[in-house]
């Protein structure tokens, strides 16, 4: 395909030609659970302003970094790591971009095909979670996660990655996790998927507890269940670690300070550095409405995504209480939007949502900072890949499960069986 990337130079991070951005003070979104320098509310720290400065969007340019731009859960592959032309995926979830390397959450949700032995799926077996690490052009597994350690006498592991934090230079660190919710309904719990939160073997109950682990290598017994309860139904509580409980927590992101935040049951949610789990109150941040998704800019600040209504949104700056109102179109008219997810640009950010169809195709919007929305992507439906990575503003775009505009200056979408990239993404001044 001749927009496919050339392995050599496709995955080369930090490049420093990027001279708009010097002025962002970078911290690393990685400043985790080990080694975590803040508690508390995590925004103390002064804050600059984002200045609303009219601007409009380039166009995108696509191109597809790794796997496959269609979805085919029925028959999911086997996970296929090495050369990102060749790489191929269960289900992925999310990434997370530093300056030397992509992290993807793969969870194998919804493979139908999975490969169960002993009533759970073994590492490295269709259907099976993984982190990976994508890094000069090469696919490799960080993380192979469903191996159980015991917590509280109960044997525990990872069901789905819903996010991944690294500890500074190390390629280990926190995987975010979450069980009996089905992530394509907004990750509400689900007693039709309790069946996912605990399983039976000859050897007993095996724990998918939803919470927070720490990683500190890829052997087993090397991760632990820091934030969560084992052996308890899901639920909203409060408290330090192992008494905390969860539903279903996503959306993990990093504050400046190192605070972790999430949304969980639609509330949003913070981790301190000794892991204590505090709800924070959505009305005293000047948030009514339903959470969607959460994002931290390039300089650590934490941002919030709302849905008022259909179509209408609300991007709330949880850092100086300031909120912007907007509203965009449905992919296809009439049709419930759904899986929406966000990343902030400098001072606009780019929205993407599709209807309510599972793995349906989706819209781009970005939304300037006065609550400007310009489409980045049509409404026809492409005859092949490379129709849209062509002419991404005449065509609808494969199912996004989440956008990110990575610290390296590329923007990322990921499918659920691939990865887009726009490697020079701007907003530029009118």
């Amino acid at each position: 395909m001749q927009n496919k990337i050339n392995p050599t130079k496709s995955m080369t991070y930090g490049f420093m030609q990027q001279s708009r951005k010097v002025l962002i003070k970078l911290v690393e979104v990685s400043l985790l659970a080990v080694g975590i320098t803040a508690c508390g509310g995590g925004n103390d720290a002064p804050i600059d302003p984002i200045e609303p400065n009219p601007t409009k969007p380039s166009p995108l340019k696509l191109e597809l970094l790794t796997g496959a731009s269609t979805v085919n859960l029925e028959q999911c592959e086997e996970p296929m790591n090495g050369p990102v032309e060749t790489a191929r995926f269960n289900r992925l979830m999310r990434a997370t971009v530093y300056q030397d390397a992509i992290y993807l959450a793969e969870t194998g949700e919804g493979c139908e095909n999975t490969v169960y032995n002993q009533l759970w799926v073994r590492p490295g077996e269709i259907g099976a979670s993984r982190i990976l690490q994508l890094s000069n052009g090469t696919v490799e597994t960080t993380l192979e996660l469903g191996g159980a350690v015991t917590t509280m006498g109960r044997p525990t592991a990872v069901r789905f990655p819903s996010g991944f934090a690294r500890s500074a230079g190390s390629p280990t660190g926190v995987v975010l996790s979450y069980s009996a919710a089905n992530s394509d309904k907004d990750f509400t719990a689900d007693m039709d998927w309790m069946q996912r939160y605990s399983e039976w073997n000859n050897q007993g109950w095996k724990m998918f507890p939803p919470g927070l682990f720490n990683f500190r290598g890829d052997l087993p017994g090397s991760h632990d269940l820091v934030a969560g309860r084992t052996g308890e139904l899901p639920a909203l509580i409060d408290g330090s670690g192992l008494e905390a409980g969860f539903v279903a927590p996503h959306d993990l992101e990093v504050d400046v300070q190192g605070l972790f935040y999430l949304i969980d049951d639609g509330r949003i949610r913070t981790i301190d550095n000794d892991y204590n789990v505090k709800t924070l109150d959505s009305v005293a941040l000047g948030i009514t409405a339903k959470i969607k998704a959460l994002d931290a800019d390039h300089q650590g600040r934490i941002h919030a995504l709302t849905k008022q209504a259909q179509g209408q949104y609300t991007w709330h700056r949880l850092a100086d209480g300031s909120s912007v109102n907007f509203t965009v179109p449905s992919p296809v008219e009439g049709d419930t939007l759904t899986a929406e997810t966000f990343t902030i640009i400098d001072d606009a950010i780019l929205i993407s949502v599709r209807e309510s169809t599972p793995y349906s195709s989706s819209r781009i919007f970005h939304v300037s900072a006065k609550g400007e929305v310009t489409a980045m992507t049509g409404t026809q439906t492409a005859s092949t890949e490379q129709d849209f990575l062509d002419n991404s503003a005449q065509y609808l775009l494969p199912a996004i499960q989440h956008i990110e505009y990575g610290v390296d200056g590329h923007l990322y979408l990921v499918l659920p069986q691939g990865v887009l990239i726009d490697r020079d993404y701007s907003v530029m001044s009118k």
